[in-house]
């Protein structure tokens, strides 16, 4: 269902990490699929079924929006390390060059 793929696809495209987004995306439209499926059988009929759908899914912007806070990269000790190292190195040249320069 093309119209239910765009909708999922649209919803994740926020996302920066490229396999997060794709499994996102996957999801969503696994998730819309299986709510045509259930209208499939309640209406019989397509149209009226992927409208239906799409009107239970909620506000595209917010949910774009929500995904992309929730699937933010989050910094690991290892990163933090790396960055204090990297400023404390960074200070410790500083000072040499600053001692050089006034001695």
């Amino acid at each position: 269902m093309e119209p239910l793929r765009k909708i999922a696809k649209d919803a994740t495209k926020n996302i920066d990490d490229v396999f997060e987004r794709k499994q996102a995306e996957t999801e969503i439209y696994t998730s819309l699929m299986d709510a045509y499926d259930h209208e499939m059988l309640q209406q019989n009929n397509s149209e009226k079924a992927i409208q239906t759908v799409v009107d239970n899914f909620g506000y595209e912007d917010q949910m774009s929006d929500e995904l992309k806070q929730a699937h933010l990269r989050k910094l690991g000790l290892k990163q933090i390390l790396y960055l204090c190292s990297a400023t404390l190195v960074f200070f410790i040249l500083l000072y040499l060059l600053v001692f050089w320069l006034f001695s």
